[in-house]
């Protein structure tokens, strides 16, 4: 099942090494939601150094949208503790008892809550980005692109914004309807995304175009860096290109890098030769 490739992908992030010499502050299940009786929880870790008014980085699990948890978030942010970045690892609901927006819903719901409590975690609460991996790619994005208001659900701090500043989508879906001239539409149900619309009331074809980040790109549109497989079969790089064309086109910033021959699981070298860059261009 292609569901279970996807989730690979976490477990071979795990090998992006960072310094176990180094001390840290963990606070872990935090609860920032309730919904559908389900707790919601992140986990934060920071360097202990001292430093004040950090950056930080929310990080969002894979797995198609079905699968993944805190842990595997937080081995996808692990990288950016020792960049300076606070980093939230954070779980969602999943499908299929959850359709699409629950996820979307229960990301914007974390960074309201971050930002609600930027003072008790010594972040500066306009210097968030999201940085997510394949389906967590795609809800990060959204986090950048979607206004406020937009999918927020039901969840409270709804006076902060849900907005990220800066977004990471790590061979994210950009274009949810890039697929189906590729696959057709029942390879396309067979492929996954029944997991996440057909629960819903409104049905897949009402959310396919209703859940693409590129369909919400405009000039405001936080800056994105992406990054893809040149052999992706999951999440072909050229959907991605579609989305960095639209977003210059619109006027915002983004770039994108593809690593030739790589599949749906990027090398470590390849993701550090971008992300110092791309955030220290922003964040300092």
């Amino acid at each position: 099942m292609k569901l279970l490739v996807i989730i690979v992908l976490l477990a071979a992030l795990s090998l992006c090494s960072f310094a176990q010499d180094k001390k840290y502050i963990e606070e872990k299940g935090i609860v920032f939601d309730r919904q559908d009786g389900v707790e919601l929880k992140m986990d934060m870790k920071t360097l202990d150094d001292g430093r004040k008014n950090k950056p930080c980085c929310v990080a969002i699990h894979g797995g198609g949208w079905a699968g993944g948890n805190i842990e595997d978030s937080n081995w996808l942010g692990a990288p950016l503790l020792d960049m300076g970045y606070t980093v939230f690892g954070i779980e969602y609901r999943l499908a299929p008892k959850h359709p699409f927006p629950a996820q979307i819903e229960d990301c914007k719901s974390a960074v309201r809550y971050i930002r609600a409590n930027a003072k008790r975690f010594g972040i500066d609460p306009h210097k968030i980005v999201s940085y997510g991996g394949s389906a967590g790619g795609h809800l990060a994005s959204l986090l950048g692109v979607l206004p406020d208001g937009v999918f927020e659900g039901n969840g409270p701090n709804k006076k902060y914004s849900s907005r990220a500043d800066l977004v990471i989508s790590n061979v994210g879906p950009e274009d949810m309807e890039f697929f189906l001239p590729l696959t057709g539409r029942v390879a396309l149900r067979d492929d996954g995304f029944h997991w996440l619309f057909d629960g819903a009331a409104e049905g897949w074809d009402y959310w396919l175009p209703k859940s693409s980040p590129i369909n919400y790109v405009n000039k405001d549109s936080a800056p994105h860096l992406l990054l893809y497989g040149g052999s992706d079969d999951l999440v072909f790089a050229a959907q991605g290109e579609l989305f960095h064309n639209k977003m210059k086109a619109c006027g915002a910033y983004s770039e994108i890098h593809i690593c030739p021959g790589s599949w749906h699981i990027l090398p470590g070298d390849f993701l550090y030769t971008y992300l110092p860059g791309f955030l220290d261009r922003f964040f300092g």
